[in-house]
């Protein structure tokens, strides 16, 4: 089976379909969590216009089956334009939508546009590594992440990843990480533009919510083990591409780092917030497909990564 998605061949891509229908088959099952909706002044004011796709519906399980598959297929073609991993094929994309089969709670609009914010920002990081002139992907990639601050207050460590990122990608200048943070201020700039003209700024509201509360979700044992699946396999697959890393490229190393912090920043987050374990399982998808993909590309004989990716559908079908 692995070898289907090793080498582009056209049925892969029919299976990958099949599979972005795993999150949503039965969402009769599965609650659907709003994150942090309490405090975010930019929540509030998007949730609106993508509501009708959390509506259980047949025309709303497609649309969010279809951006599903689209982030799948954008994840693979980052790593296959910047050659992050050898003879890879669709293999991102599919830990990618086995990933996304395995959160607990189904997948929302806004942890699928959060998602598209983060892929976005992470091309935009790595472009930037042989640019002469990056100032506009910097601005990019820093509005994105403020985007997210904005949509989930309590994850203020996006924006240290960006730094970090920007570190590892390019030598330290501090021209280039006051842009890229002029970039991040820019979604709060224009919410407090629009609170002032309607006569209702509160800056308070603005400034992203850094209380840590550590209290454990009500979760099923089953739905323990898909989360322990989600943040464990990653390390597997670290310790099975460790050995390959030093033959790879420089922008492939750090480009592997940064998706590497990115992991270990969202778990932090997880230890010190309990109670966003679930939101943050569904925006723990990129990063956790990025760092286990290499295991399936990592044997000569496919008999342990078909046995791996059967005991992943399975877990994923009857979560």
């Amino acid at each position: 089976m692995i070898t289907l998605f090793r080498n582009n061949n056209p049925i892969a891509l029919l299976l990958l379909t099949a599979l972005a229908l795993f999150p949503f088959w039965n969402t009769s099952l599965h609650s659907t969590v709003l994150i942090d909706s309490t405090r975010t002044i930019l929540f509030k004011e998007i949730r609106p216009l993508i509501d009708f796709i959390d509506t259980p519906g047949f025309w709303a399980n497609c649309i969010k089956t279809i951006t599903l598959l689209t982030l799948a297929l954008l994840l693979n073609k980052v790593v296959i334009d910047f050659k992050l991993m050898e003879r890879s094929g669709y293999v991102p994309a599919l830990c990618f939508l086995l990933f996304s089969a395995l959160v607990p709670e189904s997948i929302t609009a806004i942890a699928l546009l959060i998602n598209a914010l983060i892929l976005t920002s992470i091309r935009l990081l790595i472009q930037v590594y042989k640019q002469e002139h990056p100032n506009n992907n910097l601005v990019a990639a820093g509005f994105c992440m403020g985007l997210v601050t904005g949509l989930i207050s309590a994850h203020l460590m996006f924006y240290v990843w960006m730094v970090i990122a920007i570190l590892i990608m390019r030598p330290t200048s501090l021209r280039e990480w006051l842009i890229a943070t002029m970039g991040f201020l820019l979604p709060f700039y224009f919410l407090a533009s629009i609170m002032y003209l309607n006569d209702a700024l509160d800056l308070s509201a603005l400034i992203p919510n850094l209380s840590s509360e550590w209290v454990l979700p009500d979760l099923s044992k089953r739905e323990w083990l898909n989360v322990a699946i989600l943040y464990l396999l990653p390390v597997i697959g670290i310790l099975v591409f460790n050995q390959q890393m030093n033959k790879m490229v420089i922008l492939g190393r750090k480009s592997y780092l940064i998706l590497f912090v990115l992991y270990l920043a969202l778990l932090v987050v997880a230890v010190f917030n309990m109670n966003y374990l679930e939101e943050l399982a569904g925006l723990s998808l990129i990063p956790t497909s990025f760092l286990f993909a290499p295991f399936f590309l990592a044997f000569r004989r496919e008999y342990i990564p078909n046995l791996v990716a059967l005991a992943l559908i399975a877990a994923s079908l009857f979560r």
